[in-house]
């Protein structure tokens, strides 16, 4: 799941990416196609937007946050990986990008 949060722009001056991987048991999801044995990425990505939308100093703070909260929120996934980048961070020279990934 790759999210791409441009509205926050106007607010904080910034643009961020989050690519969120998530690791469950999908077998009975899969077994009777039910997406309601899923993990449902509607919820998890406003589980995302609402830790985005906390103000924090750290980017590590936030992608933190986002793994521990799709783990309480979910406690079906075993794992979660989050990367969260930073767009054009205001770094001397052209950076592209600044990156954290976190686990839980």
């Amino acid at each position: 799941m790759r999210i791409t949060d441009a509205s926050r722009r106007s607010r904080i001056g910034t643009h961020f990416v989050v690519d969120a991987t998530l690791t469950y048991d999908a077998e009975a999801a899969v077994a009777d196609d039910d997406v309601e044995k899923s993990v449902n990425y509607l919820l998890v990505y406003r589980t995302i937007q609402r830790v985005m939308d906390k103000p924090q100093h750290l980017i590590e703070t936030v992608a933190d946050h986002i793994v521990r909260e799709i783990k309480r929120e979910f406690p079906q996934v075993q794992k979660v990986t989050v990367k969260l980048c930073k767009l054009n961070p205001p770094l001397d020279g052209k950076t592209e990008y600044v990156a954290v990934q976190m686990e839980g």
